[in-house]
């Protein structure tokens, strides 16, 4: 009989340790004028490399983003508007919103207004690293001319924020803010060389450059000349990588790329390669670059001008890349 109070206590001990231990997170408190981020305790958001971002802004149907780092450049593995594996991201935007994301301040508490009047029902905006169980920040309505309604980590108490993600929110009101308009994945200023090559129709050859600041040399029979281009030239030369991307064309519209009119690969000075294969059919240029996306590409007309331009100016082809 005496053994009944100590098992009664060691049943009560037993629940208060469960309880103890299923008990929801403490609500983060935030000191006003310190990044929201970091003083919920979560990790700088320019050192992650996915993020997911969902928007339900009014007026616009609601779309969700997951983007993530892959070899240096930020991807986009899925977006909700449209089915497709892969597509690069435009990683300068990427990275300049996770520098304010960890900027973004907490000017004060929301107050007792219901979380619909602040926007919270449902969110706005939320950005979340993919898998995790609570989101990273979750904005609501603007709050004044330069701040709006947050939560941060999952917590239920909102306050008001502001920074310079606000000026960012009306950049992205679609998933196509997110993509790189470049035809190519390494940027202009990291390509060390390139080498051109005319597959079909007169005066079909290749021709190789290499970079060296702002100078260009062109390859000879005997290694890369020792005078750069004549500025005109290089002016030329460069404009066939300063061309944008028109459309990401969707699998129903692939053009066959089994024989490109050209083929222009470009290396940075680690040797990262990549190849886009040009078809010119009627007024459309098409592309398709393996490692900027799984799709293929429709660039504007102004390609082919770039490039007819480029074989006008009478560049010395390689003797091996010469075709008659």
């Amino acid at each position: 009989m005496r053994t009944a109070p100590r098992r009664f206590s060691a049943i009560c001990l037993t629940l208060a340790l469960f309880a103890g231990c299923t008990r929801e997170a403490s609500e983060p408190s935030l000191p006003l004028g310190r990044p929201a981020l970091s003083s919920a305790g979560l990790p700088a958001a320019a050192s992650m490399n996915a993020l997911e971002i969902s928007a339900r802004l009014p007026g616009i149907a609601p779309w969700k983003v997951r983007l993530e780092r892959s070899g240096g450049a930020w991807m986009t593995f899925s977006r909700s508007d449209r089915p497709q594996d892969r597509e690069l991201a435009d990683s300068k935007l990427v990275d300049h919103l996770l520098e304010v994301l960890d900027t973004f301040a907490t000017e004060a508490e929301a107050g007792k207004a219901p979380e619909g009047e602040l926007g919270f029902n449902p969110y706005r905006v939320e950005f979340r690293v993919p898998g995790a169980p609570r989101p990273l920040l979750e904005l609501g309505e603007a709050s004044g001319p330069n701040g709006v309604a947050f939560r941060v980590a999952g917590g239920k108490k909102i306050w008001i924020g502001r920074g310079a993600l606000l000026a960012f929110l009306p950049a992205f009101e679609k998933p196509d803010a997110f993509s790189n308009k470049l035809p190519y994945a390494l940027d202009f200023d990291a390509i060390d060389s390139v080498r051109l090559e005319k597959t079909a129709g007169k005066g079909r050859g290749a021709w190789e450059f290499l970079r060296a600041g702002d100078e260009w040399f062109a390859r000879e029979s005997k290694g890369f000349g020792k005078k750069p281009l004549p500025a005109e030239k290089a002016a030329i030369l460069e404009r066939v990588f300063h061309q944008r991307l028109l459309a990401l064309l969707p699998i129903s519209r692939l053009p066959d790329l089994a024989h490109p009119d050209w083929r222009i690969t470009v290396r940075n000075q680690s040797g990262r390669e990549e190849m886009l294969e040009l078809l010119f059919a009627q007024n459309n240029v098409f592309g398709f670059n393996p490692v900027r996306s799984n799709r293929s590409l429709q660039l504007y007309p102004e390609f082919a001008g770039s490039l007819r331009a480029f074989t006008q100016a009478r560049f010395t082809p390689l003797k091996s890349g010469t075709k008659k």
